[in-house]
């Protein structure tokens, strides 16, 4: 597993990537004989860029949801500081240098949203 921010953490399967916070009361053995942590009220994604992306929007709700962030222009001060951080975490998987899969990465928005085949052809054009 890898920490994301302060309490979100990322862990995948052959599917998906999955950010959670970590559940550290409920362990299950595992057939090697480790402790296997879980990970509570997870959300889901296609590629790490969209992961770390969607842990920078689900910390940045929950300062709103527990009155830590109050006002417009803390919300903006939190979300730069938060995003300059994990910029540098995702700017080789934005930029297309980490491929998600054998064939290829599907291209993709900054902010994760798949680009269709047409569009991609008028932003070349």
């Amino acid at each position: 597993m890898i920490q994301l921010t302060k309490d979100l953490w990322l862990k995948a399967d052959d599917s998906c990537y999955i950010v959670g916070k970590l559940n550290t009361q409920c362990r299950k053995e595992t057939q090697g004989g480790r402790k296997a942590r879980g990970l509570n009220n997870p959300t889901y994604y296609t590629t790490m860029a969209q992961a770390v992306s969607g842990a920078c929007a689900r910390t940045l709700r929950q300062g709103v949801a527990d009155g830590t962030i109050t006002t417009l222009r803390e919300f903006i001060r939190e979300q730069e500081k938060l995003w300059a951080e994990l910029k540098t975490l995702i700017a080789p998987l934005d930029s297309g240098e980490a491929r998600q899969n054998a064939v290829g990465a599907i291209p993709t928005t900054p902010t994760g949203n798949y680009i269709s085949q047409l569009q991609n052809s008028e932003r070349e054009a």
